[in-house]
């Protein structure tokens, strides 16, 4: 399953156009980074999983 605009095509389609350049200005934000630092401190294996919503 595909999602769409509401156009009919493909949502990725629409942030290939509007989201050019965008991994030149995203930043972290560090009060967050600072939370993950500190919960993690120690940790010696961390694992990251993701749910994808309309991976279903």
């Amino acid at each position: 399953m595909t999602a769409s605009t509401a156009g009919g095509a493909p949502a990725s389609a629409a942030y290939d156009r509007i989201g050019v350049g965008y991994h030149h200005v995203r930043r972290p934000d560090p009060r967050l980074a600072a939370l993950i630092q500190e919960a993690l401190a120690g940790a010696r294996t961390v694992v990251n999983v993701s749910i994808c919503p309309s991976s279903g």
